[in-house]
């Protein structure tokens, strides 16, 4: 709410919009709110390619995934990203997001290439979890856990989020070796 409110909006909570017109958003009480711009943003699911697997899903149409990525009888198959619903640590399930889909993505295309090469696949882990949303002008909001307990805001929030985008999410670069990518990633390049 500090956040919006530096950012200089109002918010307008539990209530309906009747009409969406040029220029506002009419609520279901008559009163008008000017806009030049409107976003409804409804929640996620999973893509509609996971039709193709006749196997169970969760509520957001996420495959039920095992922890090494499999989803059920296709054992060749392997599962990541927004399509897929996999334990992180044993009892918090993924959530749609660049966080837990880079993660998946790891793992689950390691677990193919061992898979083809009739290797020893790795469960796939992932035990931190934070929270970064960057609020405008006002910063940032940075915070550890399931809890969602803050540790930056503000300024230190916005560089936290920053080193997130710009460092942290890209892929690692070639030139630093079979060994360091996979020790930097976390998966053991002896397996």
């Amino acid at each position: 709410m500090k956040a919006l409110d530096v950012c200089g909006i109002t918010p307008v909570l539990n209530c309906r919009i009747a009409e969406v017109k040029k220029d506002c958003l009419v609520l279901h009480d008559g009163e008008p709110i000017a806009t030049e711009t409107a976003i409804f943003a409804t929640g996620l699911v999973a893509s509609d390619l996971t039709r193709a697997f006749d196997c169970e899903r969760d509520e957001k149409g996420r495959l039920i995934v095992d922890e090494y990525l499999h989803i059920g009888r296709h054992r060749g198959v392997f599962v990541a990203g927004d399509t897929a619903r996999a334990f992180t640590d044993g009892k918090h399930p993924s959530l749609q997001s660049c966080q837990h889909a880079i993660q998946l993505g790891r793992y689950a295309g390691h677990n193919a290439v061992q898979y083809l090469a009739n290797r020893e696949k790795a469960p796939y882990p992932q035990e931190f979890y934070s929270t970064c949303l960057d609020v405008g002008a006002a910063g940032a909001i940075y915070a550890e856990g399931w809890g969602r307990h803050v540790k930056r805001t503000g300024y230190e929030g916005k560089e936290t989020k920053k080193f997130i985008n710009r460092t942290l999410i890209y892929p690692p670069k070639a030139e630093k070796g079979r060994d360091a990518i996979f020790k930097e990633v976390g998966i053991d390049s002896a397996r």
